[in-house]
């Protein structure tokens, strides 16, 4: 089931440095949005795939799911965020997009670099559905900003 088990939980250091990665991306994919052109959301969108990528990376000592279901996700995560900014019809409805929900990407690593008990809402960690149940969210962390704007 699991190619991988918790080791031990975060310590402050290892929140210290998830959290420098998530502000400086933040920051930076901010800062290339601000250009107002299409190749600069999608710089924007490289750097929060980027982040992504980095944080389940430092949280993956502290998680059970297994390796292939944290690589999907950063994969699916990653797309969504690229293809999006790539794909938008408006390059500032994208900026707004990006401002209020793409913020969640790196976040979804986030929330699970610390919920090392061993269960998880959908399935325990150590159960075959856990991996699926990671990269469903994923997936519906994906859809939901493109989904919410284009429905609002």
């Amino acid at each position: 089931m699991s190619d991988t088990t918790m080791t031990r939980r975060p310590r402050g250091t290892d929140w210290a440095m998830i959290l420098l990665v998530y502000l400086i991306s933040m920051l930076g994919a901010s800062a290339l949005s601000r250009s107002g052109t299409r190749v600069g959301n999608v710089a924007a969108a490289a750097s929060i795939a980027a982040a992504t990528a980095m944080i389940a990376a430092l949280g993956r000592r502290f998680v059970k799911f297994p390796l292939w279901s944290s690589v999907t996700s950063v994969a699916v995560l990653g797309a969504f965020a690229i293809g999006s900014a790539a794909l938008w019809p408006g390059i500032a409805a994208w900026r707004q997009l990006l401002t209020g929900m793409l913020w969640m990407h790196p976040w979804y690593f986030m929330i699970f670099s610390g919920s090392g008990s061993g269960s998880f809402v959908c399935a325990t960690t150590t159960s075959r559905a856990a991996g699926w149940c990671l990269v469903g969210g994923a997936v519906a962390v994906g859809v939901v900003a493109p989904l919410i704007t284009t429905l609002v």
